[in-house]
């Protein structure tokens, strides 16, 4: 297939539309995900001596999200600016970018307001 036929597939079956928009690269993940898997690579879990008060924590796209406050033994209360909330240290991940969470920054603002909102 050239690339002139990129924007003229119109299959009806929804795989094979599936399969065509990932050949070509164009599914959301893909275009979302491929410039920070590149400079942050492959995550993996955080371990104890990373979650560290101070650190930052990243969402899953690369953006700074919160700061690690304290490290307890049921979980790690970071802030974001005055709002601070509690999450599980199995919930962190690291990567080259430093700590993060496996939701974006705006799912993470919709966490910590309902946290707050609790207290």
């Amino acid at each position: 297939m050239g690339s002139s036929e990129a924007g003229s597939y119109n299959s009806s079956n929804a795989t094979e539309q599936y399969v065509h928009q990932r050949q070509i690269g164009n599914l959301p993940e893909q275009q979302n995900s491929r410039p920070n898997a590149d400079k942050s690579g492959r995550a993996r879990p955080a371990t104890k001596d990373e979650l560290t008060p101070g650190a930052t924590v990243n969402d899953k796209t690369g953006v700074a999200i919160a700061k690690v406050e304290q490290v307890d033994a049921d979980g790690v209360v970071v802030s974001m600016g005055a709002a601070k909330v509690k999450v599980p240290a199995e919930a962190f991940g690291h990567n080259k970018g430093g700590l993060l969470l496996d939701m974006t920054k705006a799912q993470f603002e919709q966490v910590v307001a309902q946290a707050n909102k609790a207290s």
